[in-house]
């Protein structure tokens, strides 16, 4: 029977340490959506806000619900940027993943609302500009945006849902609020970055897919 050195055994240990450190930190992903550029011409729409309403707990019974390793709940400078939990092999809730300081959830929702009015057709102005005076503006309130994952025997399960409320009658086919709601599960070998950066990129392509899909 092949024996197993002293080296090999410490190079597997070091590794689980490093594994278990990374899980149990904060991890930051900076993640951005190119809304890209306007159509040549088109109806003119502004952005006149956009809200993060989402509700942390400090200790929820389901990891759908956002929360903070360090409880961190009633800090809106850590808040606004949260977007993922990390947990162990047990379910057991673990670091979370952050934004970069300078960006917020606000932020990636008005690039992902902006590209779908784009891809309709629209063209999109900044609120302060001349052009929005004769423009229809369109609101977004962001209930939930959320990543977590769930463990499993072979491969763990990363999973992320989003319900934001979408105010703009004039450009929505229904004439009224639209509730846009979607959920996006896939399997996976581990939990690092390029899992995180996949389910993130997945679950604001189906916003952006759904809500299109809504516009006039």
């Amino acid at each position: 029977m092949k024996r197993i050195s002293a080296f090999s055994v410490a190079l597997v240990a070091l590794a689980l340490i490093s594994l278990a450190s990374c899980a149990t930190s904060r991890g930051v992903i900076d993640y951005r959506v190119d809304a890209g550029p306007n159509p040549a011409s088109g109806k003119v729409v502004y952005l006149d806000n956009v809200s993060d309403a989402r509700v942390f707990e400090a200790k929820p019974t389901e990891p759908s619900i956002p929360s903070l390793k360090d409880g961190q709940i009633t800090n809106k400078e850590i808040t606004s940027r949260a977007i993922a939990r990390k947990r162990n092999g047990y379910g057991k809730a673990l670091g979370d993943i952050l934004l970069p300081e300078g960006r917020t959830v606000s932020d990636l929702f008005a690039e992902a609302t902006v590209k779908a009015l784009r891809d309709k057709g629209y063209v999109v102005v900044p609120k302060d500009s001349p052009e929005a005076k004769n423009g229809t503006p369109v609101s977004v309130t962001v209930n939930r945006f959320w990543c977590w994952m769930v463990p499993g025997f072979w491969a763990i399960t990363l999973e992320g849902q989003v319900e934001v409320f979408v105010t703009g009658p004039a450009i929505l086919v229904s004439g009224k609020e639209e509730q846009v709601i979607c959920s996006i599960s896939r399997k996976s070998a581990a939990g690092g970055t390029k899992a995180w950066t996949t389910i993130i990129d997945q679950s604001l392509q189906e916003y952006m897919n759904e809500l299109k899909a809504r516009i006039k």
